[in-house]
């Protein structure tokens, strides 16, 4: 796949081709309470296109506040300023209540008054009001007053979608990043230490993970293989495109479709997988198995082996990266 769109397509197009099996089987329910309970059910939980996952509310919601942002900025700005000139203006106030002659009060508190600070609200609708009143008198403004409006909102939705489907960089405190900066070495070596190590699947694990899916003689999709590999490696990025790659290194084919339990698309055939590497050494006696550890030498001891199961159809094979463990699967 070129590119994340084509990914995402993909997926959606396996996730409703499992939905439709399961909407399927649904209306083969006998039970007409529990056919229509099951339908609903479905009905709620339906695959989103990838052209329409961007439209919702919750992104535009996040569009919104990333848009009015710098206004609530400048507006809290504007409140805290209107908040000290107002406490000046009351202090002023107060002095001139105290004063003795009456004319002279008088004189001071009316000139007070004109000079009181008006709410930054109150400036702000009569702001907007002005302008209303300005525009609703140009005739070609009046006209297509209409399409003004549509289209100003249309562009407004589709700008904060745009938004809100974008990741904001971080921005890092100031005070954060000086405490960083004068925070002595140890303590960085020591929060290094402290991380976990990132790991990232392997082929070979791939390849185990595949033959054992598949060794019942069923096919295995390749976002079945993405859950299980992130699931062992947290600290990956499942794709269908990087196992893809990884399956391509181990030598195993991917099909654009096979037909598995958990649904139908892109995926690996039980017959594409190649068989697991044979141990390097010769093979054991039938019913046990060698356990045999790195640098160490392979004797009959009955305490160096391991009793292969009992059940029929079971084999045991060599652990691909660690010598030391044998794994323990169905025979196709």
């Amino acid at each position: 796949m070129d590119n994340h769109l084509a990914e995402s397509l993909a997926v959606h197009a396996e996730a409703l081709a499992a939905w439709r099996e399961c909407r399927t089987k649904a209306q083969q329910i006998e039970d007409p309470e529990e056919r229509a309970a099951a339908l609903a059910d479905l009905a709620t939980r339906r695959p989103v296109h990838p052209y329409f996952g961007g439209l919702s509310l919750t992104a535009l919601r996040r569009g919104n506040r990333r848009m009015l942002a710098p206004v609530r900025a400048r507006h809290a700005d504007a409140k805290a300023e209107h908040a000290e000139t107002l406490a000046a203006w009351k202090k002023r106030h107060s002095t001139a209540q105290q004063i003795e002659d009456p004319e002279k009060r008088d004189a001071a508190l009316d000139a007070l008054k004109r000079e009181r600070p008006t709410h930054p609200v109150l400036v702000a609708t009569g702001c907007a009001v002005v302008a209303a009143v300005v525009l609703a008198g140009i005739p070609a403004v009046r006209h297509y007053a209409g399409v003004v409006v549509t289209s100003g909102l249309t562009l407004w939705v589709i700008v904060a979608l745009i938004l809100g489907n974008t990741t904001a960089p971080e921005k890092t405190p100031k005070a954060l990043t000086e405490k960083v900066a004068d925070a002595p070495a140890d303590d960085a070596d020591e929060d290094q230490e402290e991380e976990p190590e990132t790991t990232v699947p392997t082929p070979a694990e791939t390849h185990l993970l595949t033959a054992s899916l598949a060794a019942g003689g069923t096919s295995v999709l390749l976002t079945r293989l993405a859950i299980d590999l992130a699931a062992s490696h947290p600290s990956w990025e499942p794709s269908t495109k990087a196992v893809r790659t990884l399956l391509s290194e181990a030598g195993i084919r991917v099909r654009d479709g096979v037909r598995t339990p958990d649904g139908n698309g892109p995926g690996v055939h039980h017959e594409d997988v190649p068989p697991l590497p044979s141990p390097s050494e010769s093979a054991p006696l039938p019913g046990v198995v060698a356990n045999v550890g790195a640098g160490q030498s392979a004797n009959a001891n009955a305490n160096n082996t391991i009793e292969a199961p009992a059940q029929e159809g079971f084999i045991t094979v060599p652990h691909p990266t660690e010598p030391n463990r044998t794994i323990v699967v169905h025979a196709a």
